[in-house]
């Protein structure tokens, strides 16, 4: 069984346009990043919100969607979309 920690967010990267989701795999940091695109357009949030504040208010359904990524193999530096959503 995996061994799988949440640890809050890691902040906002421009550069992927998405946020940080640090996790702990077994033991081992890995990264995973939700898109702007995702975080927007599937959390009823308009064009304007905070990337950041979206992530926070629906953080239980993205850890839901990042664990079964997880569980199927999805390794360090999987970005979740809208389409996993």
């Amino acid at each position: 069984m995996l061994d799988i920690e949440f640890s809050g967010h890691g902040g906002y990267d421009a550069a992927r346009e998405a946020v940080l989701l640090p996790i702990q795999l077994d033991g081992e940091d890995i990264r995973y990043y939700v898109s702007r695109d995702a975080l927007l357009s599937k959390f009823g949030a308009g064009p304007d919100a905070d990337p950041e504040k979206v992530f926070d208010e629906n953080r239980l359904q993205i850890e839901m969607i990042a664990t079964l990524h997880i569980r199927q193999g999805k390794g360090d530096g999987t970005v979740l979309t809208a389409d996993d959503f």
